[in-house]
């Protein structure tokens, strides 16, 4: 059982040029067609840009007013998040239907 506390973060390019770049690519592809498969909502996933901002000594209140100061990293096209729990949920009960 997902513990549901993991980021389940979903990079498409982030791994490229390395050992992992086809695994990496799979795994959002695949994901994306979960989330058809399944529904975005039931299985906690979205895509999303993804900011880089960096709050060095700042408090949270100033880290949020800087927040929308950061650099990209990735557009709705190259990341995404998926709930692990709620993913891992609906596996089981697919697998229980069998």
């Amino acid at each position: 059982h997902a513990s549901g506390k993991a980021g389940g973060f979903l990079a498409l390019d982030w791994n490229d040029r390395t050992h992992v770049e086809q695994l990496a690519r799979t795994s959002f592809e695949l994901h994306a067609k979960l989330a058809e498969t399944f529904g975005a909502e039931s299985i906690g996933y979205r895509r999303m840009t993804c900011v880089n901002c960096g709050v060095g000594e700042a408090g949270p209140k100033k880290w949020l007013d800087r927040a929308g100061s950061g650099s990209a990293m990735g557009t709705e096209e190259t990341t995404a998040q998926v709930h692990p729990r709620k993913l891992t949920e609906r596996f089981a009960a697919e697998a229980q239907k069998a």
